[in-house]
Parts: C-alpha cells; sequence; structure tokens
C-alpha cells in the first residue's frame, strides 16, 4: 500500500486552511469541502458529515481514499484534525501548529468486475480488529526555523513506529516557499522506537524486500547474500558516530530478517543538521560504491544510538 505525498500534502493543508482559532461545525464542513475539491482524482468520498466533538476538534467518521493504482481503497473509520493559527492559510500563509488523527485505518482491493467479492473483502477488512491509526503533529518553535514534529503508526496487534523529530532551517512563510523551505530543512535530533511482530512481513517484505531479490531464481540464496553483505558493511564501520554496541544490535536486526520481532531504539543527534545538502555533497553515499569509509565521513560529528531488544520465539 502505497499513498503518494502528492496525496497526503494537498489533503493535510486543506484540512488547516479553514480552521480558524475557535472551530465550530461549520468551519469543520468547510475545511472537509476544501479537501474532497483538493484531491479531485482520489475519490475522496464520506456519506457523514463532519462536526466539532467534545473535545474541540474537527472530526469525521468513514472515510473512503481510492488509492492511485486504482486496485486497492483505503478506510478510515475516524478522523479527526485540530491546531493553532490554521485559518492563516487561507490567505496563504502557514499555521503555527496542526494536528491530524486518523484512527481504524484498513484496505482493500478493488475488484469492478466482481462486486460481491469487493465488498465481502470489505467487510473482512474492516472487521480486522480495530485497525491501523496514524497521529501526526507538526509545531513552529519559538525559535526561528525550528520545527518539532511527532508522528505514530500503530498496527496491532504488537507493532508500532514513534517518531519525535526536531529540524532547523524551515524559513518557508508561505505556501509557495514550502518546496525550498524542505530542501533547506535540517535534521537536528530523531528518536525513533519501533516495535515489530509481523509488520515488516505483512507491510514492507513486498515494498521493500522484493525489489532486491526478483531477478533472482533463488530468493532464500539472495536474501542471505544480502543479509552477509550489510553485517559486513556494518562491521567495517568504525566512525566514532556508532558504538560498537548499537553497530552490533543492527547486525542483530539485519541477522533476524525477513521476521525481526522486538523492539527497536534509535536516538540521532547532529550538531551542524542532517539535510539534503550534506547528503548531496557525499556522492559515494548515492552511488554504487558504498562502503563503510563512505558512511563514517557522512556521520562524522553525528551521534547515532541503537537499543534492540528481541523478543522470544514463539512456541508452536
Amino acid at each position: 500500500m502505497k499513498v503518494p505525498l502528492r496525496v497526503l500534502l494537498p489533503a493535510a493543508l486543506a484540512l488547516s486552511s479553514a480552521v480558524a482559532a475557535q472551530p465550530d461545525s461549520a468551519s469543520c464542513r468547510a475545511i472537509w469541502a476544501l479537501v474532497v475539491e483538493s484531491l479531485p482524482t482520489a475519490r475522496l468520498s464520506s456519506e457523514e458529515t463532519p462536526y466539532l466533538d467534545g473535545d474541540g476538534q474537527c472530526r469525521l467518521e468513514d472515510i473512503t481514499l481510492g488509492l492511485d493504482d486504482n486496485q486497492s481503497a483505503l478506510g478510515v473509520r475516524s478522523l479527526r484534525w485540530s491546531g493553532a493559527g490554521l485559518g492563516a492559510l487561507t490567505a496563504g500563509s502557514l499555521p503555527e501548529h496542526l494536528s491530524i488523527e486518523a484512527r481504524g485505518i484498513f484496505v482493500w482491493p478493488l475488484m469492478p468486475t466482481a462486486p460481491a467479492l469487493e465488498y465481502a473483502m470489505k467487510v473482512r477488512a474492516r472487521s480486522n480488529g480495530p485497525g491501523m491509526s496514524v497521529a501526526l503533529d507538526v509545531e513552529r518553535s519559538a525559535v526561528p526555523g525550528e520545527v518539532q514534529l511527532s508522528f505514530d503508526f500503530d498496527y496491532p496487534p504488537g507493532n508500532r513506529i514513534t517518531i519525535v523529530s526536531g529540524v532547523e532551517g524551515f524559513v518557508a512563510e508561505n505556501l509557495t516557499d514550502l518546496p525550498q523551505s524542505v530542501g533547506g530543512m535540517r535534521l537536528k535530533e530523531l528518536d525513533v522506537v519501533i516495535e515489530t511482530d509481523g509488520m515488516f512481513e505483512q507491510l514492507f517484505a513486498l515494498s521493500l524486500g522484493y525489489p532486491l531479490i526478483q531477478d533472482s531464481n533463488d530468493p532464500e540464496a539472495r536474501v542471505e547474500e544480502l543479509k552477509a553483505e550489510s553485517t559486513a558493511l556494518l562491521g567495517d564501520l568504525t566512525g566514532e558516530f556508532l558504538t560498537e554496541d548499537s553497530r552490533d544490535a543492527l547486525i542483530v536486526v539485519v541477522e533476524s530478517m525477513p521476521h525481526p520481532r522486538g523492539t527497536l531504539e534509535l536516538a540521532y543527534r547532529s550538531g551542524p543538521g542532517f539535510g539534503a545538502v550534506r547528503l548531496l555533497g557525499a556522492p559515494r553515499i548515492l552511488g554504487d560504491d558504498l562502503d563503510a569509509e563512505a558512511v563514517d565521513a557522512l556521520f562524522a560529528g553525528d551521534i547515532l544510538r541503537l537499543i534492540w531488544t528481541e523478543k522470544p520465539p514463539i512456541e508452536w
């Protein structure tokens, strides 16, 4: 499942553009109309009406988003949005704070030639427990150019990704400045916790793993080769940015593929900040001759710490 950025970004901006400091149900309905208008080709729909809930958030239930591949659709049982200074977007400016939460996310295949089967697949997907949930919070700091971002993805049971980050160099004051400002942003700190118990296999093995083995007649052997190459590269890292314990933790994660089960905790700090300019200045990282020396040079002066806590094996 892939939801392109060009689909998500207009929706996120539209979600914020019609909400004033004191939202009401009318403004919630107005913003939903803008969201639908901003995604004319994405087949975004809901039979419900947005309203202001008891927590002062705009809320809408039972949303359907037809994905660009025309082969699947995404359902959201509950969508909430709120923030501060969101009305500024009506004049083309950026808000101070934006918070979006989607609960009960599920996906089913589109089958135009078999509507009964498509309906059955949708019923099965919707009944699969509480479904996935996603929360995104973006807030501009009082310090010019600094932005705090948090992201939470819950995929029950036992799978979750939590990201908290701080960036600097965000100088955009209006929507037209966004592309250039993103290119100049620098990541200063990043904290990630990944809990996986089947998430890699179900969500990432096909999209990330398959392209690496699709030309192999012996995929299992190719997977072992890739694991050996990765562990060799990690073993050669000598830069001060990565401690021996952190390097060993990464090696254990690689060796557990394609069925990792456990919790990975990552903490990254960068004095100068890590951004596109720095990455583009390291051509070996982007080329075919990637090696440990190039990685060490890229992260010189940074600090990366990792802890991997493996779950006990399943007893069958």
